[in-house]
């Protein structure tokens, strides 16, 4: 047992204690509300911002470590949406320095930039004005507009693609054409769907060209190809330079689907023709508000590239803002130490008791609005406990409603702890599990107040997210033959 850091725990003259009689859940509670507002935006794998409410069971999304193992640090990891649920309840809205806003329940729970009492997580009710919370930039482009579309034909033409229009000498063949390798097939289907917006009717299909030589198992290829003048016109039009954000994101998706490489921690645009490729990459990212320098890299064909500045947090920020369609280039921060910018609260108002959403996630984590987040704090924590080989955390709960370490346990030693204390302590009851859970039997409920009614000298605070059960246990009629007046056996 240790002592609790719990703030409603400290009365003066006691010691505050922790006491888990019970730990773990066989089922994620839907009394466990650390909920947002259905329109907070969440990131996805496939690097979209999605509002909350729009978030399915199965949907990956961009988390990091919850707890890590003493001397690791928190690193990037993709967890797996496991339930979503709805409630109502009292909100905050909070206002960062950098103008993000979100609204949460009082208890949702937040990454900070310094460590407290209440280590790295603190609620939405105890954030204030000299808090600052860690976040990447939440700074999304619409994808579903035309100028994006054309923006993403425009990017992948001049990435990889292939475009001979108007023809320079009488019998020159005219043609469009992109090829990626078969698996990258999701980024001929975008180019086939948004160029279907324009009214270029393109399909795809096997590339007769060759095999793609990039890797180390050359892969077949697949093709978009047009060569009707009318389509190869407004093609032209379409890659035509536009002064919109969504215009030049589009340009940098497309390229970064077809010419772009992201390992190492470093993201860049490769190219090696002769032309003004990599100067408008350098252009757009900056007017998207991301830095690129030109650099000679070697892995590059032609040694010419434009790399973005900045590390991971930058390279997350990036790829959110444009939405390239291939994911599995996206992945390199994954399992890479998190560091992100500490930003500010400006801003504190209560808010009405509204609609809310939460969802658990494999991981615990996920960022919302920019801001690194968690839903079920002892998830995490379990897991953690487990790899330390805590006895009371070595069985597992199911993989999708529980978790490692967090089947429900009834250790038999934990109820005589308090016999032992002689001084009067303020004990926190169950803060890894709920003393009302449906499978806490009511025979163990009978023993753990026995225990409790023979420990006057203590004072206890349980708290429970199944208040009915309780009201009902409490309140049950006599059954030992006695006529007792109800509840008494709780007394």
């Amino acid at each position: 047992m240790a002592e609790t850091t719990i703030e409603w725990t400290h009365q003066p003259g006691t010691r505050g204690e922790t006491l888990n009689p019970t730990t773990g859940c066989d089922k994620i509670s839907p009394g466990c509300d650390n909920c947002l507002a259905p329109n907070t935006r969440v990131l996805k794998a496939d690097m979209t911002w999605v509002p909350i409410s729009d978030v399915q069971i199965g949907d990956h999304l961009v988390s990091f470590t919850d707890e890590p193992a003493i001397g690791q640090n928190r690193v990037w990891e993709q967890a797996t949406v496991q339930a979503k649920w709805e409630t109502e309840k009292p909100t905050v809205e909070i206002e960062l320095a950098n103008g993000a806003i979100f609204v949460a329940s009082e208890d949702h729970r937040w990454l900070i930039g310094k460590r407290g009492k209440d280590r790295w997580w603190r609620k939405t009710i105890d954030l204030n004005f000299k808090t600052d919370v860690r976040t990447v930039r939440c700074e999304p482009t619409s994808t579903d507009t035309p100028d994006y579309w054309a923006g993403y034909v425009a990017g992948a033409t001049a990435g990889d693609g292939t475009f001979r229009w108007p023809a320079t000498i009488t019998g020159q063949q005219v043609y469009w054409r992109v090829a990626k390798p078969a698996p990258d097939r999701v980024v001929l289907d975008r180019l086939a769907r948004f160029l279907g917006a324009f009214g270029v009717e393109v399909e795809v299909r096997r590339f007769d060209g060759g095999t793609s030589g990039f890797t180390d198992t050359p892969q077949p290829m697949e093709k978009v190809e047009t060569r009707r003048a009318g389509s190869l016109q407004v093609i032209a039009e379409l890659c035509e330079e536009r002064p919109t954000r969504e215009w030049m994101a589009g340009y940098l998706a497309g390229m970064f689907d077809t010419d772009a490489s992201y390992s190492g921690g470093n993201l860049r645009y490769c190219q090696s023709k002769p032309n003004d490729v990599l100067d408008r990459v350098v252009r757009y990212g900056k007017e998207l508000g991301f830095e690129f320098q030109h650099e000679n890299y070697e892995g590059s064909t032609g040694g010419l590239s434009a790399r973005l500045f900045g590390g991971i947090p930058e390279n997350i920020a990036f790829l959110a803002a444009i939405s390239p369609a291939l994911e599995r280039r996206c992945k390199d921060f994954y399992g890479k130490r998190v560091e992100t910018e500490d930003v500010a609260v400006v801003g504190i108002r209560r808010g009405p008791v509204r609609r809310l959403i939460d969802i658990t996630t494999s991981t615990g984590t996920f960022v919302a609005e920019g801001a690194l987040t968690h839903n079920c704090y002892a998830l995490g924590m379990a897991r953690r406990l487990k790899a330390m080989g805590q006895a009371k955390y070595q069985n597992d709960g199911h993989p999708v409603t529980s978790g490692p370490g967090f089947a429900l346990t009834m250790p038999p030693d934990v109820r005589t702890v308090p016999l032992r204390w002689r001084g009067p302590r303020t004990v926190f009851v169950n803060s890894m599990s709920d003393l009302f859970h449906a499978k806490v039997t009511r025979e163990f409920l009978h023993r753990w107040w026995a225990v409790m009614a023979a420990t006057p000298q203590h004072t206890y605070q349980i708290l429970s997210k199944r208040p009915e059960r309780m009201a009902r246990i409490l309140t049950d009629l006599c059954t030992c033959g006695k006529g007792h007046v109800p509840g008494i056996h709780f007394r």
